[in-house]
């Protein structure tokens, strides 16, 4: 059980909240959101939690949900193959009570929303988790700089109608992959001979498992052949 000294117990709920708050150092973004060119940083609701929980146990806080609306989209995209795919977008509006357990009957009521967007059934809590942590932020104001949701609602787009891009440590990219058969055809190298070679020099089955470096050399050396016909 958390004892409590006499000066936080007589606090009242906005001074705690402001003790938190500049108690609270400012929250570097942790992870990578997205992918290709939609990437950006944020950060996680692990860190947020991490720093702000301790906090709100010292200074007897408790913040819990008491009203939530919720809607769903069902966006229909169709994928390069002709087939449909769905992006089910969540959102939430959400109503917390922050409540000073000194003094219960001391609370204020604020408000959070979120969206969260998924391929499958995952958006909900995606949306929920979201508004949770922006409710966190701006109620202590923790300086963070812009925060977005986990996955990047443009790729899942992208994924869904067969468009990313794939990152280097993945291997290259279809339209990658034209350009190395463009290229051959004027060398007059054929797809076959291309991925003859390719197996040969760097050890692959697919042209696919090219490295950007491998790739790039693959270029250059079909470039060279075209360049000495």
């Amino acid at each position: 059980m958390i004892e409590y000294n006499e000066e936080i117990k007589k606090m009242n709920l906005w001074e705690k909240i402001s003790q938190i708050s500049s108690e609270i150092e400012y929250l570097k973004k942790d992870y990578k959101v997205g992918f290709g060119n939609n990437a950006y940083k944020a950060i996680s609701i692990e860190k947020v939690m991490t720093s702000v929980s301790e906090k709100m146990n010292k200074f007897g806080i408790v913040i819990y949900p008491i009203q939530q609306v919720y809607n769903r989209k069902d966006e229909e995209v169709t994928k390069k193959d002709g087939t449909k795919g769905i992006n089910r977008i969540s959102d939430v509006d959400v109503k917390y009570q922050v409540v000073n357990i000194h003094n219960p009957q001391e609370t204020i009521i604020v408000v959070s929303g979120g969206t969260g967007v998924d391929t499958q059934d995952k958006g909900i809590g995606k949306a929920m988790t979201y508004a949770y942590k922006n409710m966190i932020i701006k109620l202590f104001a923790i300086a963070t700089g812009d925060d977005t949701d986990k996955i990047h609602s443009d790729d899942y787009t992208n994924k869904l109608l067969g468009n990313e891009e794939k990152k280097d440590s993945e291997g290259i990219s279809e339209k990658q992959i034209k350009r190395l058969y463009a290229i051959g055809n004027k060398a007059g190298v054929t797809p076959k001979q291309i991925l003859a070679g390719a197996k040969r020099d760097y050890n692959i089955v697919q042209l696919e498992k090219l490295s950007k470096l491998q790739y790039d050399e693959l270029c250059e050396k079909l470039e060279k052949v075209g360049g000495n016909k």
